[in-house]
């Protein structure tokens, strides 16, 4: 995979992202177990979850439907990973 670049990685603002944050691990541990159970390889969760972290990144307020968003990312990473 590519590495980010640093622009990028300029887009997290810690602040405004302390929600979404606070939730990553269990959403990451969810989306991990639908990936598995719909045998998604490990690439493409993995890529799903850079794809939800973009996301929430590129937001200035993270009040949105988290699993929803995970869901598209992974099967945007499937189809394409």
């Amino acid at each position: 995979m590519k590495r980010l670049s640093k622009r990028t990685l300029a887009q997290f603002n810690p602040s405004t992202m302390k929600k979404y944050l606070n939730k990553r691990k269990s959403l990451v541990d969810w989306l991990s177990g639908v990936g598995e159970s719909l045998r998604i390889s490990n690439k493409a969760i993995h890529h799903a979850v850079i794809l939800l972290d973009l996301y929430a990144a590129r937001l200035d307020d993270v009040d949105f439907d988290v699993h929803m968003v995970a869901l598209c990312a992974l099967l945007t990473s499937s189809k394409f990973v």
